[in-house]
């Protein structure tokens, strides 16, 4: 579990870090959201001893990463598991689709060279894009 949470952070850290040039802060953002990636992995590994803690964490990482909501979800069960009372479990059911929610958008809002929602969009073949161009109107008698 703990190295496909690290892979799904850093796959949604490479598609954000698209955005940008490299020279600019938000590209030195998402290279240190990568070393952040790689490590928050780990996280987990103190979910059985701290689940609440853990699971707390790992939501605020979403909220301020551009990590994918895999992490959260994997500590959001650990904490269920071991919940104590019906209001914690409610509680964390809500905070942590509230979360996996704003991740989410947040990757489906992006441009689409930039989103993993939008990455098989952009899988076309030499065929396919020759066949693209051709439908368009971009000759020169338009422009």
């Amino acid at each position: 579990m703990m190295p496909l949470a690290s892979f799904m952070c850093l796959a949604q850290t490479s598609f954000f870090a698209q955005n940008f040039a490299p020279d600019s802060v938000g590209y030195i953002w998402a290279v240190f959201s990568t070393f952040v990636a790689v490590a928050a992995g780990f996280l987990l590994l103190a979910r059985s001893q701290y689940p609440e803690l853990t699971f707390w964490i790992a939501c605020a990482l979403m909220l301020v990463f551009p990590f994918d909501p895999l992490l959260t979800l994997m500590a959001m069960t650990a904490y269920l598991a071991r919940r104590s009372n019906r209001n914690a479990t409610i509680r964390t059911a809500i905070i942590g689709n509230v979360v996996t929610l704003i991740a989410q958008l947040r990757d489906a809002l992006q441009q689409p060279k930039a989103s993993i929602w939008h990455a098989d969009k952009l899988d076309m073949g030499r065929v396919q894009m020759a066949r693209l161009v051709e439908r368009s109107d971009l000759s020169e008698e338009s422009l």
